[in-house]
């Protein structure tokens, strides 16, 4: 069963986020997560999802640590990880 989780809510509280991530289901979280970024690529208005998730490029020692855990997760490599965050957080941003 995959779990919803309130995107919005965790957009403002990444902290929470990856509280949550620890606390819960988390095949079943990572599961949804990445069916979500599926359908976000496809959309032309897709979810905060991108936003959220971290990016592996941060100067953040456990930023980094927790992106590469859900990139591995999503079965992506580290190109397709920043491709896919980068190109649904320029989708949101164009959308305004």
């Amino acid at each position: 069963m995959v779990q919803t989780i309130d995107l919005p809510y965790f957009s403002k509280n990444r902290d929470d986020f990856y509280l949550f991530l620890l606390c819960c289901d988390i095949e079943s979280i990572f599961e949804g997560m990445k069916k979500q970024l599926d359908l976000d690529l496809i959309s032309d208005t897709p979810s905060c999802l991108a936003e959220i998730l971290p990016s592996e490029n941060s100067s953040s020692r456990r930023t980094r640590m927790i992106a590469n855990i859900i990139r591995k997760k999503f079965n992506m490599t580290h190109r397709e990880y920043r491709k896919t965050l980068s190109e649904l957080r320029a989708k949101r941003k164009d959308r305004g």
